[in-house]
């Protein structure tokens, strides 16, 4: 855990990241049963894989596609930001 001023940065960054995935898993799960003309419990069971794991499978081209949802847990480790130019240029 890195000090920065003499502030802990890691648990506030921890917790605001599973404040967003909190928000944006719920209007997803708001998103599906409004479609479904369902509830949200309904449409989180549906999804539900594992405990924790939600996965959300379409049917493309007669293929099935899943697609988990973001988990705070499944990160193994923070990208590291450098000083210096970006690694990729984008040009106009």
């Amino acid at each position: 855990m890195r000090k920065c001023g003499g502030y802990k940065l890691a648990p506030l960054v921890k917790y605001q990241l599973r404040k967003l995935l909190l928000l944006g898993t719920t209007s997803l799960l708001k998103t599906l049963a409004i479609k479904h003309k369902s509830s949200v419990q309904k449409q989180a069971n549906r999804l539900r894989i594992a405990p924790g794991k939600l996965v959300v499978q379409a049917m493309v081209n007669g293929t099935v596609r899943r697609l988990e949802v973001f988990n705070i847990k499944d990160v193994q480790t923070l990208p590291r930001f450098t000083k210096g130019p970006p690694a990729h240029r984008y040009e106009v």
